[in-house]
């Protein structure tokens, strides 16, 4: 495997983690709300749900724009 194709699984598989992050706390977000009382509640059930879109996006924008930040990692190599 190329460095160049190593970077893009690297890419892909940290979008993945972040993006199964986000889905977390969407999940803790609609615990939160069924359950107020629900453990030590650090914050409010709103800013798990925004956390969590925000991951969620930044994850599949990493997973689907992966080739994009390969080319400006790696200019010189040629795309398949």
């Amino acid at each position: 495997m190329k460095p160049r194709q190593a970077f893009g699984v690297a890419v892909r598989i940290l979008g993945l983690m972040i993006a199964l992050l986000g889905g977390y706390f969407l999940v803790c977000g609609v615990v939160l709300v069924f359950d107020p009382e629900y453990g030590l509640k650090p914050a409010p059930a709103a800013h798990y749900f925004i956390l969590g879109m925000v991951d969620l996006l930044a994850g599949y924008g990493l997973m689907r724009g992966a080739r994009r930040l390969v080319r400006l990692a790696y200019p010189e190599d040629t795309d398949e």
